[in-house]
């Protein structure tokens, strides 16, 4: 098999996946609850924010010691999902609303 033969038995883990994530997506756009359409939308940032903040070699406040270097990356983290929230939740509901579409 060719290239993209060898990638697909790499990643043979992914076709289950498939499915789940196409669920999710679609309740993330079409649930009834708008507060849950918010959350669903700013969930998958956590895990990237998480490890971008803590744990990436060039993280930002590398240097900053102590107390002052936990507070603020908790304090930056807390403002990229804030921001995830307004962007993919609200900014997302006002435009692309169900309630609207359909």
């Amino acid at each position: 098999m060719g290239r993209l033969g060898s990638g697909l038995r790499r990643r043979w883990w992914i076709l289950p996946l498939l499915p789940v994530a196409t669920w999710y997506v679609y309740e993330s756009f079409l649930f009834p609850e708008p507060a849950a359409r918010i959350l669903l939308r700013t969930l998958p940032v956590l895990p990237f924010a998480t490890w971008t903040i803590f744990f990436d070699a060039s993280r930002p406040l590398k240097y900053a010691s102590g107390l002052a270097g936990v507070l603020g990356r908790a304090l930056l983290l807390a403002m990229t999902i804030a921001f995830a929230a307004l962007v993919l939740g609200l900014g997302i509901n006002w435009v692309y609303d169900p309630s609207h579409v359909a």
